[in-house]
């Protein structure tokens, strides 16, 4: 039997990232949310409140949800143009992680002209306002990154430093999967 010699590089370059949770970040913690003048009802965010991470899987792919409230994740995520808090100094941002037709693993994740394409990512910004009245907005995502570091079925982890149309996200996160 002859042997076929594949480099190294190209078999690295092919298979996804593959984490451990000694890789994965210390903790959730957002360092930069942006300050759009639409917020104003509703800001300033404190942001070491945003500490409480779960993600669930949804019909868009694996959705992590950074917040400072509790909420029903699962509901939330199959309606991401829906905010899931209305209480005033409560946020949500939600990352969103698709693969097209794939799973999602683990592996570095950007902004696609197509949702639909491969490693892709989309992130939702919700609060509430004084009166109860719950905002959502689409980040519309035009740079950076979001990397999952580890994926199983009970806890993913990683990172996300992206800049939308009114600014940057920035921040890690660990969060227990909600089935």
């Amino acid at each position: 039997m002859k042997a076929t010699f594949v480099p190294l590089a190209l078999v690295l370059a092919l298979a996804p990232l593959s984490g451990s949770a000694a890789d994965c970040p210390k903790a959730t913690a957002v360092e930069k949310l942006s300050k759009n003048a639409a917020h104003k009802p509703v800001a300033p965010f404190d942001l070491k409140a945003l500490t409480k991470a779960k993600a669930t899987k949804s019909a868009f792919g694996l959705t992590v949800f950074v917040t400072n409230a509790d909420f029903d994740v699962k509901a939330a995520a199959a309606r991401l143009d829906t905010s899931p808090v209305k209480g005033k100094g409560q946020v949500s941002l939600a990352i969103t992680f698709m693969n097209a037709s794939k799973p999602v693993v683990a592996g570095e994740y950007a902004m696609r002209a197509n949702v639909w394409d491969p490693m892709n990512v989309r992130g939702d910004l919700g609060f509430g306002k004084d009166d109860g009245t719950p905002v959502v907005y689409g980040l519309g995502l035009k740079s950076g990154k979001a990397t999952l570091v580890e994926v199983t079925d009970k806890r993913v982890c990683g990172t996300f430093d992206v800049v939308g149309q009114d600014g940057p996200f920035k921040g890690s996160f660990v969060a227990t999967v909600v089935k």
